[in-house]
Protein backbone atom coordinates (compact mmCIF):
# COMPACT_ATOMS: atom_id res chain seq x y z
CA UNK A 1 0.00 0.00 0.00
CA UNK A 2 1.20 3.63 -0.79
CA UNK A 3 2.25 5.36 2.05
CA UNK A 4 1.03 8.94 0.36
CA UNK A 5 -2.69 7.74 0.04
CA UNK A 6 -3.76 10.29 -3.05
CA UNK A 7 -1.14 12.36 -3.16
CA UNK A 8 1.25 9.85 -4.16
CA UNK A 9 1.93 11.19 -7.50
CA UNK A 10 2.37 14.68 -6.33
CA UNK A 11 5.66 13.30 -4.65
CA UNK A 12 6.66 11.14 -7.65
CA UNK A 13 6.41 14.65 -9.10
CA UNK A 14 8.82 16.16 -6.39
CA UNK A 15 11.37 13.23 -6.47
CA UNK A 16 11.60 13.98 -10.24
CA UNK A 17 11.99 17.65 -9.22
CA UNK A 18 14.54 17.25 -6.76
CA UNK A 19 16.83 14.32 -8.76
CA UNK A 20 16.74 16.72 -11.71
CA UNK A 21 18.19 19.88 -8.86
CA UNK A 22 20.80 17.62 -7.51
CA UNK A 23 22.13 16.72 -10.75
CA UNK A 24 20.91 13.16 -10.41
CA UNK A 25 17.65 13.28 -12.95
CA UNK A 26 19.22 11.06 -15.83
CA UNK A 27 18.80 8.16 -13.52
CA UNK A 28 16.23 6.14 -14.63
CA UNK A 29 15.24 3.00 -12.30
CA UNK A 30 12.54 2.25 -9.43
CA UNK A 31 11.01 5.01 -6.90
CA UNK A 32 9.54 3.50 -3.90
CA UNK A 33 7.06 5.94 -2.48
CA UNK A 34 8.16 6.16 1.17
CA UNK A 35 7.46 7.94 3.98
CA UNK A 36 7.33 12.42 3.43
CA UNK A 37 6.14 14.81 6.14
CA UNK A 38 4.93 16.86 3.52
CA UNK A 39 2.55 14.69 1.50
CA UNK A 40 0.49 12.66 4.16
CA UNK A 41 -2.99 10.83 3.32
CA UNK A 42 -4.58 13.93 3.90
CA UNK A 43 -5.53 13.51 7.79
CA UNK A 44 -1.95 14.37 9.05
CA UNK A 45 -1.38 10.55 9.25
CA UNK A 46 0.51 7.98 7.32
CA UNK A 47 -0.30 4.63 5.99
CA UNK A 48 2.03 1.50 6.76
CA UNK A 49 2.70 -1.03 4.40
CA UNK A 50 3.11 -4.67 4.94
CA UNK A 51 6.95 -6.11 5.97
CA UNK A 52 8.65 -2.46 6.46
CA UNK A 53 10.99 -3.94 8.72
CA UNK A 54 14.54 -2.48 7.53
CA UNK A 55 17.55 -4.59 6.85
CA UNK A 56 20.31 -4.21 8.92
CA UNK A 57 22.25 -2.16 6.47
CA UNK A 58 19.81 0.83 6.23
CA UNK A 59 17.09 2.24 7.97
CA UNK A 60 13.82 3.31 6.71
CA UNK A 61 13.77 5.32 3.93
CA UNK A 62 11.60 8.79 4.25
CA UNK A 63 12.92 9.21 8.22
CA UNK A 64 12.75 12.53 9.16
CA UNK A 65 16.30 14.07 9.94
CA UNK A 66 16.36 16.22 13.04
CA UNK A 67 14.95 19.32 11.93
CA UNK A 68 11.60 17.66 9.81
CA UNK A 69 13.57 17.11 6.70
CA UNK A 70 13.53 13.34 4.92
CA UNK A 71 16.20 11.25 4.18
CA UNK A 72 16.63 10.47 0.47
CA UNK A 73 18.24 6.80 -0.07
CA UNK A 74 19.38 5.68 -3.57
CA UNK A 75 21.01 1.95 -3.67
CA UNK A 76 23.45 0.92 -5.85
CA UNK A 77 25.87 -1.73 -6.42
CA UNK A 78 29.74 0.00 -7.18
CA UNK A 79 30.94 1.64 -4.24
CA UNK A 80 32.80 4.85 -4.10
CA UNK A 81 36.61 4.23 -4.00
CA UNK A 82 37.58 7.91 -3.00
CA UNK A 83 36.11 11.41 -2.85
CA UNK A 84 38.67 13.03 -5.47
CA UNK A 85 36.40 14.09 -8.52
CA UNK A 86 38.74 14.80 -10.81
CA UNK A 87 40.43 11.11 -10.46
CA UNK A 88 37.67 9.38 -10.78
CA UNK A 89 37.44 6.90 -13.67
CA UNK A 90 34.66 4.73 -13.13
CA UNK A 91 30.84 4.73 -12.66
CA UNK A 92 30.96 5.63 -9.06
CA UNK A 93 30.91 9.50 -9.46
CA UNK A 94 26.81 9.57 -8.70
CA UNK A 95 27.17 10.77 -5.45
CA UNK A 96 29.66 13.13 -5.66
CA UNK A 97 27.67 15.04 -8.17
CA UNK A 98 25.32 16.48 -5.05
CA UNK A 99 28.90 17.98 -3.66
CA UNK A 100 30.58 19.14 -6.40
CA UNK A 101 29.79 21.54 -9.75
CA UNK A 102 31.06 21.47 -12.96
CA UNK A 103 31.42 24.67 -15.34
CA UNK A 104 28.82 23.50 -17.59
CA UNK A 105 26.36 20.48 -17.36
CA UNK A 106 23.58 18.63 -20.03
CA UNK A 107 19.62 19.21 -19.75
CA UNK A 108 18.52 16.19 -18.05
CA UNK A 109 15.72 16.00 -20.10
CA UNK A 110 17.48 16.41 -23.54
CA UNK A 111 21.38 14.80 -22.69
CA UNK A 112 22.37 16.17 -26.07
CA UNK A 113 22.02 20.13 -24.70
CA UNK A 114 24.70 21.94 -22.79
CA UNK A 115 23.11 24.26 -20.25
CA UNK A 116 25.00 26.56 -17.69
CA UNK A 117 26.08 25.69 -14.22
CA UNK A 118 29.03 27.58 -12.58
CA UNK A 119 29.77 29.26 -16.22
CA UNK A 120 26.52 31.21 -17.33
CA UNK A 121 27.88 31.33 -20.98
CA UNK A 122 30.51 30.32 -23.33
CA UNK A 123 32.09 31.58 -27.02
CA UNK A 124 34.26 29.81 -28.70
CA UNK A 125 37.05 32.56 -30.65
CA UNK A 126 39.81 32.27 -33.22
CA UNK A 127 37.87 29.32 -34.66
CA UNK A 128 38.05 27.84 -31.60
CA UNK A 129 41.38 27.75 -30.71
CA UNK A 130 40.45 30.04 -27.50
CA UNK A 131 37.13 29.56 -25.51
CA UNK A 132 35.76 32.29 -23.20
CA UNK A 133 33.71 31.46 -20.17
CA UNK A 134 31.46 33.83 -18.33
CA UNK A 135 31.59 32.52 -14.57
CA UNK A 136 28.15 32.83 -12.51
CA UNK A 137 29.00 35.46 -9.25
CA UNK A 138 27.97 35.51 -5.80
CA UNK A 139 28.83 31.81 -5.50
CA UNK A 140 31.00 30.60 -2.21
CA UNK A 141 32.42 27.52 -1.57
CA UNK A 142 31.97 26.27 2.18
CA UNK A 143 34.45 28.18 4.01
CA UNK A 144 33.62 31.28 2.31
CA UNK A 145 36.11 31.30 -0.28
CA UNK A 146 34.47 33.08 -3.52
CA UNK A 147 34.12 31.06 -6.42
CA UNK A 148 35.93 33.01 -9.04
CA UNK A 149 38.53 32.99 -12.30
CA UNK A 150 41.06 32.09 -9.96
CA UNK A 151 39.02 29.43 -8.39
CA UNK A 152 38.21 27.95 -11.82
CA UNK A 153 41.25 28.45 -13.33
CA UNK A 154 43.18 26.43 -10.60
CA UNK A 155 40.86 23.62 -10.79
CA UNK A 156 41.17 23.13 -14.95
CA UNK A 157 44.76 23.26 -14.32
CA UNK A 158 44.60 20.71 -11.72
CA UNK A 159 42.69 18.72 -13.75
CA UNK A 160 45.08 18.94 -16.90
CA UNK A 161 47.92 18.11 -14.42
CA UNK A 162 46.46 15.48 -11.87
CA UNK A 163 48.36 12.19 -13.37
CA UNK A 164 46.11 10.18 -10.62
CA UNK A 165 42.88 10.87 -12.93
CA UNK A 166 41.76 11.16 -16.74
CA UNK A 167 44.26 13.83 -17.69
CA UNK A 168 44.47 12.87 -20.84
CA UNK A 169 41.56 14.53 -21.94
CA UNK A 170 42.29 18.09 -21.19
CA UNK A 171 45.82 17.72 -23.19
CA UNK A 172 44.71 20.42 -25.98
CA UNK A 173 44.47 22.82 -23.03
CA UNK A 174 47.80 24.77 -23.84
CA UNK A 175 47.20 27.38 -20.93
CA UNK A 176 44.41 29.29 -18.99
CA UNK A 177 44.19 32.84 -18.46
CA UNK A 178 41.72 35.19 -15.85
CA UNK A 179 40.24 37.32 -18.77
CA UNK A 180 38.37 38.93 -15.99
CA UNK A 181 37.01 38.69 -12.40
CA UNK A 182 34.54 35.97 -13.29
CA UNK A 183 35.45 35.44 -16.03
CA UNK A 184 38.08 32.53 -18.04
CA UNK A 185 39.97 32.36 -21.45
CA UNK A 186 41.22 28.77 -22.21
CA UNK A 187 43.55 28.52 -24.87
CA UNK A 188 43.90 25.51 -26.74
CA UNK A 189 46.36 23.41 -28.63
CA UNK A 190 44.83 24.09 -31.96
CA UNK A 191 40.76 24.36 -32.61
CA UNK A 192 38.91 22.60 -30.50
CA UNK A 193 34.92 22.55 -30.66
CA UNK A 194 34.28 19.57 -27.94
CA UNK A 195 35.79 21.62 -25.08
CA UNK A 196 31.70 23.12 -23.57
CA UNK A 197 30.93 19.29 -23.95
CA UNK A 198 34.72 18.48 -21.76
CA UNK A 199 32.96 21.14 -18.95
CA UNK A 200 30.30 18.80 -17.86
CA UNK A 201 32.57 15.75 -16.84
CA UNK A 202 33.06 15.36 -13.70
CA UNK A 203 36.80 15.62 -13.61
CA UNK A 204 36.42 19.03 -14.16
CA UNK A 205 34.36 19.53 -10.93
CA UNK A 206 35.20 23.16 -9.31
CA UNK A 207 36.76 22.84 -6.07
CA UNK A 208 37.74 25.10 -3.55
CA UNK A 209 41.16 27.08 -4.66
CA UNK A 210 42.24 28.07 -1.04
CA UNK A 211 42.42 24.43 -0.25
CA UNK A 212 44.24 23.78 -3.43
CA UNK A 213 46.92 26.01 -2.94
CA UNK A 214 47.30 24.36 0.80
CA UNK A 215 47.84 21.47 -0.82
CA UNK A 216 49.52 22.07 -4.26
CA UNK A 217 53.44 21.17 -3.22
CA UNK A 218 51.79 17.52 -2.20
CA UNK A 219 52.33 14.32 -4.01
CA UNK A 220 49.45 14.34 -6.62
CA UNK A 221 48.36 17.80 -6.14
CA UNK A 222 46.88 16.75 -2.82
CA UNK A 223 45.25 13.49 -3.92
CA UNK A 224 45.48 11.77 -1.14
CA UNK A 225 43.76 15.04 0.87
CA UNK A 226 41.05 14.92 -1.53
CA UNK A 227 40.44 11.43 -1.34
CA UNK A 228 38.20 11.72 1.85
CA UNK A 229 37.78 15.58 2.20
CA UNK A 230 35.51 17.55 0.07
CA UNK A 231 35.50 20.98 -0.59
CA UNK A 232 33.09 21.90 -3.49
CA UNK A 233 30.03 24.43 -4.58
CA UNK A 234 27.55 21.72 -4.60
CA UNK A 235 23.84 21.67 -3.48
CA UNK A 236 24.93 19.27 -0.49
CA UNK A 237 27.20 19.57 2.18
CA UNK A 238 29.46 16.37 2.86
CA UNK A 239 28.72 14.88 6.12
CA UNK A 240 30.12 10.70 5.73
CA UNK A 241 31.94 8.57 3.43
CA UNK A 242 31.96 4.68 5.10
CA UNK A 243 33.79 3.07 1.87
CA UNK A 244 32.19 0.11 1.01
CA UNK A 245 28.57 1.09 3.03
CA UNK A 246 27.59 4.63 2.39
CA UNK A 247 27.85 8.58 1.59
CA UNK A 248 25.80 11.12 3.16
CA UNK A 249 25.37 14.59 2.64
CA UNK A 250 23.27 17.14 3.86
CA UNK A 251 21.23 19.97 1.98
CA UNK A 252 23.44 23.35 1.79
CA UNK A 253 20.08 25.41 2.32
CA UNK A 254 22.42 28.90 2.03
CA UNK A 255 23.82 26.98 -1.57
CA UNK A 256 24.27 29.56 -4.93
CA UNK A 257 21.00 27.76 -6.40
CA UNK A 258 18.71 29.56 -3.89
CA UNK A 259 19.59 32.85 -4.65
CA UNK A 260 19.46 32.85 -8.58
CA UNK A 261 16.03 34.63 -9.81
CA UNK A 262 13.84 32.37 -11.72
CA UNK A 263 16.21 29.36 -11.72
CA UNK A 264 15.80 27.06 -14.43
CA UNK A 265 14.27 24.15 -13.39
CA UNK A 266 17.32 21.76 -13.10
CA UNK A 267 18.56 24.12 -10.88
CA UNK A 268 16.19 25.09 -8.38
CA UNK A 269 15.49 23.11 -5.59
CA UNK A 270 11.83 22.82 -4.35
CA UNK A 271 10.99 23.46 -0.99
CA UNK A 272 7.47 20.96 -1.00
CA UNK A 273 10.50 18.39 -1.70
CA UNK A 274 11.03 18.48 1.63
CA UNK A 275 14.21 16.20 1.75
CA UNK A 276 17.12 17.36 3.64
CA UNK A 277 19.48 14.17 3.60
CA UNK A 278 21.18 12.09 0.64
CA UNK A 279 22.09 9.49 1.77
CA UNK A 280 24.13 7.04 -1.20
CA UNK A 281 23.92 2.94 0.18
CA UNK A 282 25.89 0.14 -1.13
CA UNK A 283 23.52 -2.82 -1.87
CA UNK A 284 25.38 -5.35 -3.23
CA UNK A 285 22.91 -8.11 -4.19
CA UNK A 286 20.58 -7.10 -6.79
CA UNK A 287 17.72 -9.33 -4.70
CA UNK A 288 18.27 -7.38 -1.42
CA UNK A 289 17.57 -4.29 -3.38
CA UNK A 290 14.77 -5.75 -5.05
CA UNK A 291 13.00 -6.52 -1.99
CA UNK A 292 14.42 -3.22 -0.09
CA UNK A 293 12.52 -0.83 -2.59
CA UNK A 294 9.57 -3.12 -2.56
CA UNK A 295 9.54 -2.59 1.24
CA UNK A 296 9.91 0.97 1.17
CA UNK A 297 13.26 1.27 2.65
CA UNK A 298 14.97 2.59 -0.54
CA UNK A 299 13.96 5.21 -2.57
CA UNK A 300 15.74 4.92 -5.69
CA UNK A 301 17.76 2.26 -7.74
CA UNK A 302 18.41 1.82 -10.70
CA UNK A 303 20.62 -1.57 -10.57
CA UNK A 304 17.97 -4.44 -10.88
CA UNK A 305 17.34 -6.49 -13.72
CA UNK A 306 14.30 -5.68 -15.87
CA UNK A 307 12.89 -8.52 -14.99
CA UNK A 308 13.09 -8.09 -11.30
CA UNK A 309 11.47 -4.64 -12.03
CA UNK A 310 8.89 -5.85 -13.48
CA UNK A 311 7.87 -8.10 -10.73
CA UNK A 312 8.75 -5.73 -7.90
CA UNK A 313 6.63 -3.15 -9.83
CA UNK A 314 3.59 -5.61 -10.36
CA UNK A 315 3.55 -6.80 -6.75
CA UNK A 316 3.91 -3.73 -5.11
CA UNK A 317 1.21 -0.23 -5.09
CA UNK A 318 3.86 1.91 -3.53
CA UNK A 319 6.87 1.13 -6.29
CA UNK A 320 6.88 3.01 -9.67
CA UNK A 321 9.10 2.68 -12.61
CA UNK A 322 10.06 6.15 -13.83
CA UNK A 323 12.47 7.55 -16.77
CA UNK A 324 13.93 10.90 -15.75
CA UNK A 325 14.76 11.70 -19.19
CA UNK A 326 16.53 10.72 -22.17
CA UNK A 327 19.79 9.35 -20.85
CA UNK A 328 23.59 8.62 -22.83
CA UNK A 329 24.58 5.95 -20.76
CA UNK A 330 25.62 3.17 -22.78
CA UNK A 331 26.33 -0.55 -22.48
CA UNK A 332 28.87 -2.05 -24.49
CA UNK A 333 30.39 -6.03 -24.93
CA UNK A 334 34.15 -6.30 -24.36
CA UNK A 335 36.34 -8.50 -26.27
CA UNK A 336 39.64 -10.08 -25.63
CA UNK A 337 41.42 -9.04 -29.25
CA UNK A 338 44.75 -10.68 -28.66
CA UNK A 339 43.74 -14.18 -28.78
CA UNK A 340 41.55 -16.05 -31.27
CA UNK A 341 38.89 -16.34 -32.21
CA UNK A 342 38.26 -13.04 -31.09
CA UNK A 343 41.31 -11.84 -32.64
CA UNK A 344 39.72 -12.50 -36.47
CA UNK A 345 38.16 -9.47 -37.06
CA UNK A 346 35.78 -11.68 -39.24
CA UNK A 347 34.96 -13.56 -36.13
CA UNK A 348 33.81 -10.07 -34.48
CA UNK A 349 32.01 -9.27 -37.41
CA UNK A 350 30.08 -12.06 -37.33
CA UNK A 351 29.28 -11.25 -33.58
CA UNK A 352 28.24 -7.89 -34.58
CA UNK A 353 25.94 -9.03 -37.23
CA UNK A 354 24.00 -12.27 -35.01
CA UNK A 355 23.31 -10.08 -32.26
CA UNK A 356 19.96 -9.12 -31.90
CA UNK A 357 19.98 -5.69 -30.77
CA UNK A 358 16.09 -4.46 -30.43
CA UNK A 359 15.81 -8.23 -28.30
CA UNK A 360 18.72 -7.19 -26.00
CA UNK A 361 17.12 -3.39 -25.69
CA UNK A 362 13.35 -5.10 -25.45
CA UNK A 363 13.97 -8.57 -23.24
CA UNK A 364 17.26 -7.98 -21.58
CA UNK A 365 17.27 -4.18 -20.47
CA UNK A 366 13.54 -3.46 -20.37
CA UNK A 367 14.71 -0.04 -21.66
CA UNK A 368 16.53 1.62 -23.95
CA UNK A 369 17.53 1.78 -27.57
CA UNK A 370 19.67 0.16 -30.32
CA UNK A 371 22.86 2.53 -31.01
CA UNK A 372 24.89 0.83 -33.33
CA UNK A 373 27.23 3.33 -33.65
CA UNK A 374 28.82 4.84 -30.50
CA UNK A 375 26.77 8.21 -30.31
CA UNK A 376 22.87 8.68 -29.94
CA UNK A 377 20.59 10.26 -31.93
CA UNK A 378 20.10 14.07 -31.44
CA UNK A 379 24.26 14.78 -31.34
CA UNK A 380 25.43 16.60 -34.05
CA UNK A 381 27.93 15.06 -35.50
CA UNK A 382 26.02 11.36 -35.20
CA UNK A 383 26.99 9.32 -38.11
CA UNK A 384 24.87 6.29 -39.20
CA UNK A 385 27.63 4.83 -41.78
CA UNK A 386 28.94 1.17 -41.19
CA UNK A 387 26.35 0.71 -38.34
CA UNK A 388 25.42 -2.71 -37.43
CA UNK A 389 21.97 -4.28 -37.21
CA UNK A 390 20.97 -7.68 -37.21
CA UNK A 391 21.33 -9.92 -40.47
CA UNK A 392 22.13 -13.53 -39.91
CA UNK A 393 22.86 -14.15 -43.24
CA UNK A 394 25.97 -11.74 -42.99
CA UNK A 395 26.39 -13.30 -39.86
CA UNK A 396 27.25 -16.44 -41.29
CA UNK A 397 29.39 -15.37 -44.23
CA UNK A 398 31.98 -13.65 -42.06
CA UNK A 399 31.65 -16.47 -39.85
CA UNK A 400 32.92 -18.95 -42.41
CA UNK A 401 35.72 -16.59 -43.48
CA UNK A 402 36.82 -16.62 -39.94
CA UNK A 403 39.56 -18.97 -38.29
CA UNK A 404 36.62 -20.42 -35.69
CA UNK A 405 35.72 -23.57 -36.90
CA UNK A 406 33.29 -24.61 -34.47
CA UNK A 407 35.11 -25.93 -31.18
Amino acid sequence: MSQHGDDRGGYDDRRRQFLKAVGLGGLAGLAGCTGNGSSGSGDGEDEGSEGSDSESSGGDSGDESGDGMQVFIKAKNQALTHLDPQAINDGTMIELGTVYDTLLDYEKEDPTTIRPMLATDWEPVNGAEQWVFTLREGVEFDDGTPFDAYAAKRSLERAKNLTAGQSKPYEWIESIEESGDHEITVNAAGSYGPAPAQMTFVTTSIMNPTVLDEHQDEENLGHEYFKTNVHGTGAFNFQEWDEGNQFVATLDEDNWRFDIEDPPANLAIPEEANIGTFRGEIVREQLTQKQRVGRGDIDVSRDINWSNTQEVVNQNDNVTMYDAGPDLYAKYVFMMTQREPTSDVNFRKALAYAADYQGIAEDLIGVGVPWGVPWPEGVPFRVTDGQYRRDLEQAREFLDESVYDGR
